[in-house]
């Protein structure tokens, strides 16, 4: 994943990749047979912000966000929210925009 900050448009923007070439399809191999869904509940932070009670994630996506990385102690999605907290922290009047393959 990278993070960009726009100025001008006052954005921060997640991005996050697909499989991009041969060596990262080898490696992502397993999420990316993953085809399944997954039903997740709506966070108690986003309640009354959305017209659904769920949502569906693709397997393999969230397991590349929520499972914890070998040797790490943490989650992708973990060490995404700290990077983008701490940029907000320094540009509060900024708007958060989250981008990716298939998003």
């Amino acid at each position: 994943y990278g993070i960009t900050r726009d100025s001008v448009e006052k954005r921060i923007t997640l991005v996050m990749r697909g499989t991009s070439n041969q060596l990262a399809m080898a490696s992502n191999w397993k999420h990316n047979f993953q085809c399944l869904s997954k039903d997740i509940k709506i966070p108690d932070s986003l309640k009354g912000k959305l017209d659904i009670d769920q949502f569906e994630f693709h397997t393999g996506f969230y397991d590349y966000l929520f499972m914890e990385a070998k040797g790490k102690g943490t989650t992708k999605y973990a060490e995404m929210l700290k990077d983008v907290k701490s940029i907000l922290a320094i540009y509060p009047d900024h708007k958060l925009y989250v981008t990716g393959h298939s998003l």
